[in-house]
């Protein structure tokens, strides 16, 4: 607990005594994008899931901000996003981790974002180390519909013999025709004399509504035997819009003449 207060009283005293970054009044462009994994919420009645380890469809974010003060960055734009399946799941009583759900898309939307940046210069203002809270607006492109999609079976092995799984997903997306995120993130940026910016991101993005809703029907097979080991309920995951995003960003700032 006291090295979580110093490591806060740090942070403050820095933005305290930090240089001005000179971008009061100045406006960027800019261009991000990279890693993203959505992260769904399951039931885990009989399956064991890992969410949000797998790579899906990057964002796509064209931004424009304006530097309110020296140090503040008022932020807005527009980013395309691809929502997938995400996940990794085993049996819960035999212990198996790491069998894969094949990526099917949900639904695509459009995503409007209010960003609010502290930056945080060094290195004579060039490089700066920058923190970001934002509010988003997600609008699907789609309405919302049912899909069904056939994966494929899984075969694993335990105990000498030799099991099948079958299971199918039964989708409901988008539930809402749009969706509210709330946004936190960090990174660090390169700013060169001629106005261009380089960045190195990380962000979390948590949804605020329901927005799919997956029924995984499944059997389970002893392919010696022909037998099923038990009766099973079917799972249930949701999808709130939950996402994690690493990326690099490119950005040009207009700079204002000196007087």
């Amino acid at each position: 607990m006291k090295k979580h207060k110093i490591f806060i009283i740090v942070i403050i005293l820095l933005m305290i005594i930090s240089q001005s970054t000179a971008q009061k009044g100045n406006w960027t462009i800019g261009f991000n994008s990279g890693l993203r994994g959505e992260l769904f919420q399951g039931s885990e009645l009989f399956r064991m899931y890992s969410f949000g380890n797998k790579i899906s469809f990057p964002s796509l974010e064209f931004n424009v901000g304006y530097g309110i003060n020296d140090n503040f960055i008022i932020e807005t734009g527009i980013s395309y996003i691809e929502t997938k399946t995400n996940w990794l799941f085993g049996a819960i009583d035999w212990g198996m981790e790491g069998t894969n759900c094949d990526q099917y898309k949900l639904y695509t939307s459009l995503q409007l974002p209010i960003n609010f940046k502290y930056y945080l210069p060094l290195f004579k203002n060039r490089f700066q180390f920058f923190t970001k809270v934002g509010l988003n607006i997600q609008v699907p492109l789609q309405a919302k519909r049912n899909q069904t999609f056939n994966a494929d079976p899984v075969y694993m092995e335990y105990n000498g013999y030799s099991y099948k799984l079958d299971y199918d997903l039964y989708v409901t997306s988008p539930s809402n025709p749009v969706n509210v995120l709330i946004s936190t993130g960090i990174g660090c940026n390169y700013r060169f004399k001629s106005g261009i910016g380089l960045s190195l991101f990380g962000e979390y993005y948590t949804g605020l509504r329901n927005m799919a809703t997956i029924c995984i029907p499944y059997t389970l097979v002893n392919m010696d035997t022909g037998l099923s080991p038990g009766s099973y309920e079917d799972e249930y995951l949701t999808y709130r819009g939950d996402y994690w995003n690493v990326g690099l960003g490119i950005s040009y700032t207009f700079q204002k003449k000196s007087q």
